[in-house]
């Protein structure tokens, strides 16, 4: 059973309308057949591009947690590590000063500060001034 048609009206400029009909000239179809063609065809674009969204969102749906679960991971065994740095940073600070002589203490314990510093502006720093940083500092 043949889909029931409706008429529509168009109004538009002369050099629209000739160059359709030139257009449904070279692909042997009717003026009428050609538009239909052409309405179909970015109806079909337009559908298309709504579906594409949808799964999109799906998909997003569908990842974000398990990348929030690994980002989660990551900032923990991170955290991990910059604790164990910190320590380890402070054990070597403790110990060195078992060894360095009374006459050298005050400028030993400045080096400490002024590390410590540092390090606080390190972390402080966003990730596009890390090298930066680094280059400057050491």
């Amino acid at each position: 059973m043949k889909e029931q048609q409706r008429r529509l009206t168009v109004r538009m400029t002369e050099r629209t309308y000739k160059l359709l009909k030139k257009l449904a000239t070279k692909d042997e179809k009717s003026l009428s057949v050609y538009v239909r063609h052409l309405i179909e065809t970015q109806l079909s674009v337009e559908k298309t591009k709504q579906d594409e969204d949808l799964i999109r969102s799906y998909i997003r749906a569908e990842i974000e947690p398990l990348l929030n679960d690994f980002a989660n991971r990551i900032i923990k065994i991170s955290a991990k590590g910059s604790a164990t740095s910190a320590s380890s940073w402070l054990l070597l600070a403790r110990t060195l000063e078992h060894f360095i002589d009374a006459e050298y203490q005050e400028e030993f314990n400045e080096v400490i500060t002024t590390s410590r510093k540092a390090g606080q502006v390190f972390l402080a720093q966003r990730d596009s001034k890390l090298d930066e940083f680094l280059e400057n500092n050491f």
